[in-house]
């Protein structure tokens, strides 16, 4: 169930206080606002967890030739499939019955969607993840899915801009390209294509390429809303955001599992450091 990766699905925070900052709700009850976001975030980890399930289950084989997950509880043999499937499928019902009761049409269709991603993403006979680049692009549309969740959590009149889904799904993009560099690095040429199949056909060069202009899609997109805000708060976030993004690339090609396991980066002072200086610049910019 990976329970220790819901960090990924409290990132719906940032459509939470996107929504609440730019749609002025800043004068709602803020115990309203709590309570919804928390139940947003609930009912998107218990998908999460229902597309993790079966993300276990359907790579199983191919996680055996991992150095690390072939140690994981269905790779290894150790749990029941069949129950695994019992308690995904009761997860997912429990998220919808709760999304149903609480928000609107526009959450259940965004908490539809991030389970459909799971299936596609990892069930054959489509199973993008098998798909050189549209396995990292379909992957990162988790990240604007997730920033909907949190923004229609307590925003249900209006929609967030192009530009700012543009700018989250960049994010996305850039880790899982950096990801893949990382497995790339870390595996043998001759065990790559038999861990994911990707991996026997992209290169270095490739993923590195990939990452720049992922990176590039994201200051495009920051800059284009910076323009439209003349912020200069929001101007301050791109020379700390291109910090982040040297320091990533530069631990992918180090072929460390810090982008494998994203977890792992809360634990380093300077990425805690980081982040309250990202927190604090960005809560000025819309003060």
């Amino acid at each position: 169930m990976r329970l220790n990766r819901w960090p990924r699905s409290f990132s719906i925070i940032v459509g939470t206080i996107l929504a609440i900052y730019t749609s002025g709700l800043g004068n709602k009850d803020i115990i309203s606002l709590t309570f919804s976001f928390s139940i947003a975030f609930i009912i998107t980890f218990m998908i999460c967890i229902t597309n993790y399930i079966i993300n276990e289950i359907v790579d199983a084989p191919t996680d055996a030739y991992h150095p690390i997950k072939h140690n994981r509880p269905v790779a290894s043999g150790i749990v029941s499939i069949k129950i695994l499937i019992l308690i995904a499928i009761i997860f997912a019902m429990i998220a919808f019955l709760i999304a149903n009761f609480f928000f609107s049409y526009r959450l259940i269709l965004s908490l539809l969607t991030l389970l459909i991603m799971g299936f596609l993403y990892n069930i054959k006979p489509i199973r993008l993840k098998d798909i050189i680049y549209i396995d990292a692009i379909s992957e990162s549309a988790n990240n604007p899915i997730r920033f909907l969740i949190g923004w229609y959590a307590v925003e249900n009149t209006k929609n967030p801009s192009l530009a700012l889904l543009l700018c989250w799904w960049a994010v996305g993009a850039f880790l899982m390209f950096g990801k893949r560099l990382s497995e790339k690095r870390i595996f043998k040429e001759t065990e790559a294509k038999y861990y994911r199949k990707s991996l026997g056909i992209y290169t270095e060069s490739s993923l590195t390429k990939s990452m720049i202009i992922s990176s590039i899609v994201f200051f495009l997109s920051c800059f284009y809303m910076i323009l439209l805000n003349l912020n200069i708060y929001q101007a301050i976030l791109l020379p700390i955001s291109a910090i982040y993004i040297i320091w990533i690339t530069l631990e992918a090609w180090r072929g460390k599992y810090l982008i494998d396991e994203p977890e792992i980066i809360l634990k380093q002072p300077p990425f805690i450091i980081l982040i309250i200086i990202l927190i604090t610049i960005l809560l000025l910019s819309f003060a």
